[in-house]
C-alpha cells in the first residue's frame, strides 16, 4: 500500500492541504451563525477535494506524457505541467465556487487577482503543494 502512488498522494496531500486550509480560514467569510465545528468541517471537506484534485492531475500529467510512474524521476516540465493543471482547475473551481454555484465567499483580508478574481491565497495553494507533495511521496513509492 505504500508504494501505491495514489494512496499516497491522498494521504500527503490531505494532509498537507487540511493544513493549508485551515491556516486560510480567516480569507474566507462564513455565516456568523456557523460554528466552529461546521467551518472545520467545511475545510476538512474542501482537504478532501484537493487531495483528489492532485490525483486527477496527476492522472492527467501521466496521461501526457505516456508514463503513469514518471513522478520516480520527473523533469521540471513535468512538475510544470503538473502544476499548471492544478492552476487552472483552481481558477475554474473558485470561479464556479464564489459565483454561480454560492459555496463559499472571500472575506475583506483575500487578495484576489483582477480581471478574474481568483484569490490569491488558493491559487498561491497550489503552486505550493503539489511539488511538496511529490517530493514527500517520491522515495515512498519507487519499487
Amino acid at each position: 500500500m505504500m508504494k501505491n502512488i495514489e494512496f499516497n498522494i491522498i494521504l500527503f496531500g490531505f494532509l498537507i492541504n487540511a493544513t493549508w486550509e485551515m491556516l486560510q480560514m480567516p480569507l474566507f467569510s462564513f455565516s456568523p451563525e456557523a460554528s466552529l465545528w461546521e467551518i472545520s468541517l467545511f475545510c476538512m471537506r474542501a482537504s478532501l477535494g484537493d487531495a483528489f484534485m492532485l490525483v486527477i492531475m496527476y492522472w492527467l500529467t501521466a496521461a501526457f506524457f505516456q508514463n503513469r510512474y514518471w513522478i520516480n524521476n520527473s523533469k521540471a516540465n513535468q512538475v510544470a505541467l503538473f502544476i499548471a493543471i492544478g492552476v487552472v482547475m483552481t481558477i475554474v473551481f473558485e470561479a464556479l465556487a464564489t459565483g454561480p454555484l454560492q459555496r463559499w465567499e472571500y472575506g475583506e483580508l483575500m487578495p484576489t487577482l483582477p480581471i478574474i478574481g481568483t484569490g490569491v491565497a488558493p491559487l498561491f495553494q497550489w503552486f505550493l503543494i503539489p511539488p511538496l507533495v511529490l517530493w514527500l511521496i517520491r522515495d515512498r513509492i519507487k519499487a
